[in-house]
């Protein structure tokens, strides 16, 4: 009996120092706000869902059901395999006649996550970004969100091209 005890002991101790180092897998919560900061820029839903408007506070109209961790930041074409929960988009951007085509992704953020990514998306669109998404490039842009136990995930991510992504879920 004594022996049963402390292997229930153990693997019990052994299960609460896991969770303490690496946080319970699933513990997330939503972003409250979001801002898109570039004049001029406009983020539509292709569906007609949405739409996002810069210099105006928006709540999100979704939030994705992942992230992106430091060990694994997006790439241009990520999208394709990894985007679990994002909506196609076109985006108006200043100097531009077209729309550029868009996958955007919100993410939801970790427990132990800090900073202000943790608690409002904050969308910058550089002019250099308007340029690398022309000639059918695909160019990506990510808020980095710092997360206490595994060092800094997404907060959001947006995919964009000149021409059609063919993203879907």
């Amino acid at each position: 009996m004594k022996r049963v005890f402390n292997r229930t002991y153990l693997t019990l101790l052994a299960a609460f120092v896991m969770i303490s180092a690496y946080g319970c897998a699933g513990s997330w919560h939503d972003v409250d706000q979001g801002f898109i900061k570039t004049s001029g820029v406009m983020i539509e839903a292709e569906d007609g869902s949405f739409l996002l408007r810069s210099g105006k506070l928006f709540k999100p109209p979704f939030q994705s059901k992942g992230t992106y961790w430091a060990e694994k930041p997006p790439t241009a074409l990520s999208y394709k395999a990894e985007c679990n929960g994002c909506r196609n988009v076109r985006v108006i951007v200043p100097g531009r006649k077209n729309a550029l085509y868009g996958v955007l992704r919100l993410d939801k953020v970790a427990v132990g996550s800090s900073g202000p990514g943790s608690v409002s998306y904050y969308i910058k669109i550089g002019p250099q970004y308007i340029k690398e998404a022309t000639d059918g490039n695909v160019t990506v842009l990510y808020e980095k969100v710092k997360n206490d136990t595994r060092g800094w995930q997404t907060g959001w991510v947006l995919w964009l091209s000149d021409m059609p992504l063919g993203y879907t879920e």
